[in-house]
């Protein structure tokens, strides 16, 4: 039931929550838990955050789970767009053939630059470096002129 209520609007997942906090004063927590799938560390965090604001439902709405400080990369952007050109231009290049041509690029430029960046980027090139779709080839052996085996 927890993992549903994400779908509701704030308000509905507000009002559900109260729902849950009264069954478990009335019934306890084996029922609560096998009715809501709630345990009694949930319902005690809300009936904390109910109580502290005065009663008001508005408590037990979801907050944000995002976290405070967010780091963010210290990759010079330069960097980022050149990587992002050279594998757009060739896919299956790997970080050891891209790592000497950065050096080159890195230096006709007076960037600072350590040994690490091309990993850092290699691990996210998923997220921000190639496309995102590319399309298997399959062909037949006939095709091709050749027997399979």
């Amino acid at each position: 039931m927890l993992v549903s209520l994400r779908k509701f609007a704030s308000d509905d997942i507000a009002q559900k929550r109260k729902e849950m906090i009264d069954f478990y004063d009335q019934f306890g927590e084996a029922a609560t838990t096998q009715a809501f799938g709630a345990d009694r560390k949930v319902i005690s965090r809300w009936k904390k955050r109910l109580i502290s604001s005065g009663g008001k439902l508005t408590a037990l709405s979801p907050t944000s789970t995002r976290p405070h400080h967010v780091r963010r990369s210290t990759t010079d952007p330069r960097i980022v767009s050149w990587i992002k050109t050279e594998r757009e231009a060739h896919p299956r290049i790997g970080k050891e053939k891209l790592k000497p041509d950065l050096d080159i690029y890195c230096q006709s430029l007076g960037i600072p630059y350590s040994i690490n960046i091309n990993d850092r980027q290699h691990h996210q090139k998923k997220q921000t470096i190639l496309p995102k779709s590319r399309k298997s080839i399959s062909y037949s052996w006939r095709e091709m002129g050749t027997k399979g085996g």
